[in-house]
């Protein structure tokens, strides 16, 4: 459980007691460790103060999960960002907002108030750290046999390049086992989604990735045997917004109802992904239902709105440059740039597709892969007009007051009413569409009947959840 303060800066949680840590040898048991009074080690409040100093910590190399904590958690950033990292003072990383109440409670203190705190705890970068072992071995704390572990399966073997087993851990609590019947998950490690796929259709692997090739075929030969796994992952055109002729409003709104999502979706990605009509996908705490606040694809409203900007029927409309990656540009998607054309009444090479990043680009299509399950992630990352990593540059308005307010409300129904005024305000009819929404990722997988699978989250598999009908496998294995 959790309680927050009433200035939303101080977070104290309470933990469960019961959750201990265990070490597997590989082809061997699976023990639970001892402390050096011989006791059981039980997860404590301690193992996630470790965790979030560790992220704080300029020494430790975390792939930019530290980003979130900078600024928001107190003292991270100022530890973080210390010139010299090698003499970091002590005093600094116990200085960071992390304190270890008792062994069962934990308090975080922040530099400002944050609804979206609890959203990032969920990060995996935070889960509890065995110090004691990092201690002990050094850079050796990884190694097989010395890594302690909490969660729902241990490493058996790993054999670089050929495989991966896991076992379930049999010491989790009975209520956090989940409700699947799988205890032994062997991957294996091949070089492309051909030779995996190949291996799927002989009943040798219960699923697969399905090689593009290889996608429409599947579907209409498999069609039982196939899942739409989502991701959180929306690709969407970026305006330039600061130059002529993007920095007219009007004219984003035009481009963006003029762009028919479900023609590229089909078309261009083969059916993988739903369209966008504003920012963050369903699946993100905040986000308006999918079909909810902004206005998608809309001729009539992109031709008024090109009216308004100046260009009626597209006449004195300058070209404009439009970037696409390799795997984009082709055949329809310069279809679907066309179909684009046509729908504003442009003449054929209004919008030039261009391979390569050049200076002066008007649009390109990029993507944001949520690190957290939070709409601050998306409006106040991906939008922000402070800060912001992803290449987008638009000027400070009433928005980003919103979105400033939103991050810090910690009343949820609040923060949802917020989200939703935000989003509308970014593409809703009025909108300032710094961006064109397109397509929630999803890809196709191949799954056998005989697999009951839960869908992914943050693109970590549950498989705790996953049940295989050992039965119907056999059979259709002919044993």
């Amino acid at each position: 459980s959790w309680a927050i303060s009433p200035d939303g800066k101080l977070y104290t949680f309470k933990l469960r007691q019961d959750i201990s840590w265990v070490i597997h040898s590989p082809g061997g048991e699976t023990v639970q460790v001892l402390d050096e009074e011989g006791e059981l080690r039980f997860l404590t409040a301690q193992d996630f103060v470790d965790a979030f100093r560790r992220n704080c910590d300029p020494r430790v190399q975390t792939g930019g999960w530290e980003y979130p904590l900078l600024g928001l958690v107190k003292g991270c950033q100022e530890a973080n960002e210390y010139a010299d990292p090698s003499n970091i003072p002590q005093a600094l990383i116990e200085a960071i907002g992390i304190q270890a109440l008792g062994e069962d409670e934990l308090l975080v203190e922040l530099e400002k108030p944050s609804g979206y705190f609890l959203s990032l705890t969920s990060a995996q970068t935070l889960s509890a750290v065995p110090q004691w072992a990092i201690d002990k071995y050094g850079v050796a704390w990884t190694n097989p046999g010395n890594m302690p572990t909490s969660g729902y399966y241990v490493i058996d073997e790993w054999v670089p390049g050929e495989r991966i087993r896991w076992l379930r851990n049999s010491f989790l609590p009975e209520d956090m086992t989940g409700t699947g019947n799988v205890d032994v998950i062997e991957f294996a490690l091949l070089e492309n989604d051909e030779d995996a796929y190949a291996l799927w259709q002989e009943d040798q692997l219960d699923y697969s990735a399905i090689p593009q090739d290889e996608l429409l075929t599947h579907r209409v030969n498999y069609a039982r045997e196939t899942t739409q796994v989502f991701e959180q992952y929306v690709g969407y055109i970026v305006f330039q917004m600061q130059e002529p002729p993007f920095d007219n409003v009007h004219l984003r709104r035009a481009f963006a109802a003029a762009f028919d999502r479900a023609a590229y979706i089909n078309d261009v990605m083969e059916g993988q992904g739903l369209m966008m009509k504003h920012l963050a996908p369903p699946v993100i705490f905040g986000a308006p239902p999918i079909d909810k606040v902004g206005v998608g694809y809309d001729v009539a409203y992109a031709l008024e709105e090109l009216t308004e900007a100046g260009y009626p029927n597209c006449q004195g409309m300058p070209e404009v440059t439009f970037w696409l990656t390799p795997s984009r540009n082709k055949p329809e998607m310069r279809d679907i740039v066309r179909d684009w054309e046509e729908n504003l009444n442009c003449p054929e090479g209004t919008i030039t597709i261009v391979p390569d990043i050049v200076s002066g680009l008007d649009m390109w299509f990029p993507g944001w892969i949520s690190d957290y399950p939070d709409e601050n992630d998306w409006v106040g990352t991906v939008l922000s007009c402070e800060n912001n990593p992803t290449f987008l540059v638009r000027s400070c308005n009433e928005i980003d007051y919103l979105i400033e307010l939103a991050a810090q409300e910690v009343n949820i129904e609040k923060r949802i009413e917020l989200y939703t005024q935000i989003e509308e305000a970014f593409f809703g009819e009025e909108g300032e569409f710094p961006l064109i929404p397109v397509r929630w990722v999803s890809y196709y997988s191949a799954d056998h009947t005989w697999l009951e699978r839960t869908q992914s989250v943050m693109g970590r598999e549950i498989f705790y959840n996953w049940i295989v009908d050992m039965d119907a496998k056999l059979e259709a294995m002919g044993q």
